[in-house]
């Protein structure tokens, strides 16, 4: 029979996010050949260590503590694109900033971890040289 599952705490997720943002180089880098596969695996187990050393919460697995960062990633992503689309949008009215009744863990959780590019310039951009430049060759 399964146990009864132990969800996280909103504590946990930040103690989570405190061990986890010093081996960020390595928990995010984006090589998949053995021997980084092989750090990824050595840095989760000594995140798990770490993690279980203090008593006030469930012991985790690494894989368990993976999953749930991978969640507070993919959570964090919606959020940023479900934003980005308010802000975007057509059909009148103001852009309605994000409520602050998400959970506190939200807060700075990813400040260390690159999920959007920002200030990046696309085809609709218009940038205040090419202003300055279409007026100069109107007048």
């Amino acid at each position: 029979m399964a146990t009864k599952r132990s969800f996280m705490t909103g504590d946990e997720k930040i103690f989570l996010k405190e061990i986890v943002t010093r081996f960020i180089n390595i928990i995010e880098n984006k090589k998949t050949d053995a021997v980084s596969v092989s750090d990824r695996k050595k840095v989760w187990q000594t995140i798990a260590k770490e993690f279980n050393a203090i008593g006030e919460h469930c012991n985790r697995t690494p894989d368990q503590l993976r999953k749930c960062w991978e969640n507070m990633k993919s959570r964090r992503k919606k959020e940023l694109a479900a934003e980005k689309m308010n802000r975007m949008a057509t059909g009148g009215g103001s852009y309605k900033p994000p409520t602050d009744d998400e959970d506190a863990v939200v807060d700075d959780i990813f400040s260390s971890v690159d999920i959007e590019l920002k200030d990046s310039l696309d085809s609709d951009t218009i940038t205040m040289a090419a202003v300055l430049k279409a007026k100069h060759i109107l007048t």
